[in-house]
């Protein structure tokens, strides 16, 4: 049974569950054919159609009525005479080449194997074994030479899954193993699975390295309760045996916690789960020392804490604003520009000592308690490590905590994913995620440019943690540090990028052939 959202528990935040940067799927659809309950049989022309629509009438790039007329002249029957639509690898290639004339780099369409992950994201827990598996293997001759651009979309990853068989990062898999060793308590713990250990049968089938990665996932996974057996090449012994497992359900926490000697070190991987505002609650009040306190803040042993967000791909807005209550007094926290209809709707919302206020467009204000208060102490410093791949909800939380916190970030620009997905479920258990929204933080846009750094760190070359060395400097001396350059030239930065998406978009449309 899923756990109820912090979306649904709040109704102020129940009007980000539109906004959401990943969230679960609702039910638009023009049509029968085109309503997520339409399973099947497989039907290109519908499922190209539906997007089609769906793109019209949400994307932000289609807000303008004429802009969408013309927009639709062109896309809705382009492929009407073609023979592409006669299958789902013709039926991805159209979506794609579709998808690619908004000129927007984060526009996402997922496959039913996709959607099925993205709803298990969501949830933070999956029936399995708990082992992480990693699929190992070697550039194939024909993408020896092959450079992916920047950021590649869901749907072209598939194309080229398709085109190449492979994960679409230029790898063919050889083989699968055990990428670390299981957490106690797990199915593959109890088994005696190790870092190394070679998947060779899954139920009796030999591993077919042509076979669809995600394909062989789903057979390791399963309903809670039922078994799932397993041929294991030892990486250590070199040895065959076979082990016998019992599927459970493995929570994925959202968060960790550590402590280098006085400074609390929290990572947060994501903002897709609805454990994640529990599991960074945890993790703060661990890293402090304070666990099943009243008052935490209050009890916290550490006298700085870093907020560790490097990688962290980002996620649902209303994760966001309740993890930022567990950091964060008050403040204007985020401005929405949402795509209503042929209009932009504004929404701001607010946080105080006491509640978090939602305005609307009309001028009217919806309020809610917060759910929790501050859980570490205001007079201590925050440091925040942002990475090149510090994306969306992270973004988000780290302006905000360089905003309202006064927080220094640490590390590098981040991606500048300052816009938001409206998700629709469509028929043949697709999905897609249009751009249909955009956030601001104090009137800044993070879109393009990222999140400034306070402390500029390169990471290294790998051998040691110079992001992290030099954030624990920060933590002991945060008045040191003079905070971000006001004087960056933030729309320099945004032309660059700009320049090197239209250049990605080029050399993608040649990859896959559009």
């Amino acid at each position: 049974m899923k756990k109820l959202s912090l979306v649904k528990k709040h109704p102020v935040l129940a009007a980000v569950a539109a906004l959401a940067f990943f969230f679960a799927a609702f039910d638009w659809f023009s049509s029968d054919e085109c309503s997520p309950s339409n399973r099947g049989p497989f039907d290109g022309k519908v499922l190209y159609t539906c997007t089609v629509k769906a793109v019209a009438d949400i994307h932000r790039g289609n807000t303008d009525p004429q802009v969408r007329q013309a927009w639709l002249d062109v896309w809705l029957h382009r492929f009407d005479n073609s023979n592409l639509l006669a299958d789902e690898t013709g039926t991805l290639k159209a979506v794609t080449d579709m998808l690619m004339s908004m000129n927007e780099r984060f526009d996402y369409f997922y496959t039913p194997a996709e959607t099925r992950q993205n709803s298990i994201d969501e949830e933070g827990q999956i029936a399995g074994i708990g082992a992480n598996i990693a699929f190992v293997g070697k550039t194939s001759a024909a993408l020896e030479k092959l450079e992916l651009p920047k950021y590649p979309t869901s749907q072209a990853r598939a194309l080229l899954r398709k085109k190449y068989g492979t994960a679409g990062n230029g790898a063919r898999f050889e083989k699968i193993v055990v990428a670390s060793d299981p957490a106690p308590g797990t199915p593959a713990y109890g088994a005696g699975l190790k870092a190394g250990d070679q998947i060779l049968e899954i139920n009796g089938a030999a591993i077919d390295a042509s076979a669809d990665a995600e394909a062989l996932i789903a057979n390791v996974r399963g309903p809670e309760g039922s078994r799932v057996t397993l041929k294991i090449l030892s990486g250590a012994e070199g040895k065959q045996r076979t082990v016998h497992l019992v599927r459970q359900i493995i929570k994925m926490p959202a968060a960790s916690e550590s402590d280098i000697g006085d400074v609390g070190v929290v990572r947060i991987a994501e903002f897709d789960s609805e454990n994640t505002a529990a599991d960074v609650h945890e993790a703060v009040d661990k890293a402090c020392g304070v666990t099943g306190a009243k008052e935490p803040e209050k009890g916290c042993k550490a006298n700085a804490l870093i907020i560790d967000l490097r990688d962290n791909p980002g996620g649902r807005l209303d994760l966001v604003l309740n993890v930022v209550q567990l950091f964060v007094d008050q403040g204007s926290l985020v401005t929405v520009n949402m795509r209503n209809g042929d209009h932009t709707d504004s929404q701001n919302y607010i946080l105080t000592a006491n509640q978090l206020s939602l305005t609307l467009p009309d001028g009217t204000a919806q309020h809610v308690k917060r759910w929790i208060p501050v859980h570490f102490p205001l007079d201590r410093p925050i440091v925040v490590l942002t990475n090149e791949n510090t994306a969306s909800g992270a973004e988000a939380l780290a302006e905000m905590l360089q905003r309202y916190r006064n927080a220094i970030v640490v590390g590098r620009r981040t991606v500048g994913k300052g816009v938001g997905q409206c998700p629709v479920g469509l028929p043949f258990d697709y999905s897609l995620f249009p751009i249909c929204m955009e956030y601001s933080i104090d009137n800044k846009s993070v879109d393009w440019v990222g999140v400034t750094p306070d402390v500029e760190v390169a990471a290294g070359d790998g051998a040691s943690d110079l992001q992290m060395a030099r954030a624990l400097e920060v933590a002991h001396n945060p008045s040191a540090f003079a905070a971000a350059n006001s004087n960056v030239d933030l729309t320099s930065i945004m032309k660059q990028r700009k320049a090197e998406f239209s250049d990605a978009q080029e050399k993608m449309r040649a990859l896959l052939g559009l």
